[in-house]
């Protein structure tokens, strides 16, 4: 009899053993899949305040917007940079996207003179979702090309209007 309890009490000290070193395990794997989440989330957040944009976030269909991105002001701030068409129309397209998912892309001038490019989008989670590049940059580039295409054309028009042949040489003194 003893010899019977003495093989139930080895036998159940070897069970428990081989479940704590099971549940170890586990709990191992379930640290490190943590780890790589939290590592994730910090490059994401890294790569999210170096990028030169503004987001918001609004989560299910109420509730307040939450800013992002760095150097994001609240919702209430953005919108109020815009004139009021424009922020009415920014406006009735998150309503449609929170509402019906309807994702969109505008740009829009501020009262200021910057323009930005809007583009918002429904998450995975059904979380909606805005970001705001600021294209002021872009358009000015945009305009500087368009005066120097509209510079040239006026020279060339201006050379084929001369009365004499006009040749161009370049330093070797060739034709071109």
């Amino acid at each position: 009899m003893i010899v019977v309890a003495a093989i139930i009490i080895f036998a159940a000290l070897i069970a428990l053993g081989g479940l704590t070193l099971r549940e170890r395990a586990r709990l191992s794997e379930a640290e490190r899949a943590r780890d790589a989440a939290e590592t994730a989330l910090a490059w994401a957040a890294a790569n999210l305040v170096t990028a030169p944009l503004i987001g918001f976030l609004w989560r299910g269909r109420t509730g307040e917007a939450i800013a992002i991105a760095s150097g994001t002001e609240s919702f209430a701030e953005f919108i109020a940079a815009f004139d009021a068409d424009a922020a009415s129309l920014i406006e009735a397209a998150i309503a449609a996207l929170r509402t019906a998912g309807t994702p969109f892309d505008m740009t829009a001038t501020r009262c200021g003179g910057g323009a930005v490019a809007l583009a918002g989008r429904r998450s995975r989670s059904g979380d909606a979702l805005l970001w705001v590049t600021d294209t002021s940059a872009l358009r000015a580039l945009e305009t500087a090309q368009q005066e120097s295409a509209a510079t040239a054309a006026a020279l060339r028009a201006m050379f084929e209007a001369v009365p004499v042949p006009v040749w161009r040489r370049d330093r070797s003194l060739t034709l071109v």
